[in-house]
C-alpha cells in the first residue's frame, strides 16, 4: 500500500522532471526576417512604427503563432511589481500576419521592463496549467531566454529618454 505522502512526493518529483525537461528542450519561437518568401515558408513580418506627432514608446511582438485573440503589453517601472503585479501602462493590440504593435503614449523618461503576453482565447488574462507552465505565449524586453521562471527587473529593464523608441520583443510559447 502506497502512502499519501509518498504519491505526493513521487508527483512532485515527477512534475518538477516534466517542468525542467520542457523547459530546457522546448523550441524557443525567434523572429527573424527572411530574405526571400521562398526561402522560409512563414515569414514573420515586423510591423513598422506608427508615426506619430509626439513622444511614444512602441513594441513590435512578433512570432505569435497565430492571429487569435490580442496581444497585451505591460510596461513596469517598479522592481517589486514586475513582472506578476500592477503595470504602470497596459496596452492591448489585435494580431495581423502573427505580430502586434503595442504603442505606449505619454510615458515619462526612467527605466522600464516590459512583459508581454498572447492572449489566445481573449479572456484578459495569461493562462497557466496546474503546474504553472504557460499556456500562451510571453515574451519580455531585451528577449532574455527565462529558465524555471521570469527574468528579474535587471534582465528586462531598458532606458527610455521620453522621446521616441521602437523595439522588438520574440514571443516564446
Amino acid at each position: 500500500m502506497v502512502h499519501a505522502s509518498a504519491l505526493c512526493s513521487l508527483v512532485r518529483r515527477v512534475s518538477l522532471t516534466l517542468l525542467t525537461a520542457s523547459l530546457l528542450y522546448s523550441p524557443v519561437v525567434r523572429a527573424e526576417r527572411a530574405a526571400s518568401p521562398s526561402q522560409s515558408p512563414t515569414p514573420t513580418t515586423i510591423p513598422t512604427p506608427v508615426a506619430l506627432a509626439g513622444p511614444a514608446l512602441q513594441v513590435a511582438v512578433v512570432g505569435l503563432r497565430n492571429d487569435q485573440g490580442e496581444v497585451s503589453c505591460n510596461l513596469f517601472v517598479d522592481p517589486r511589481q514586475y513582472p506578476r503585479g500592477t503595470a504602470v501602462k497596459e496596452v492591448r493590440a489585435s494580431i495581423h500576419k502573427d505580430s502586434a504593435l503595442c504603442v505606449f503614449l505619454d510615458v515619462r523618461a526612467g527605466k522600464y521592463a516590459i512583459v508581454v503576453y498572447h492572449d489566445e482565447n481573449d479572456n484578459g488574462h495569461f493562462d497557466q496549467n496546474a503546474f504553472g507552465m504557460p499556456m500562451e505565449g510571453y515574451g519580455f524586453s531585451n528577449n532574455p531566454a527565462p529558465l524555471f521562471d521570469a527574468p528579474n527587473f535587471a534582465a528586462a529593464a531598458f532606458g527610455y529618454d521620453g522621446r521616441r523608441l521602437y523595439t522588438v520583443i520574440d514571443i516564446r510559447y
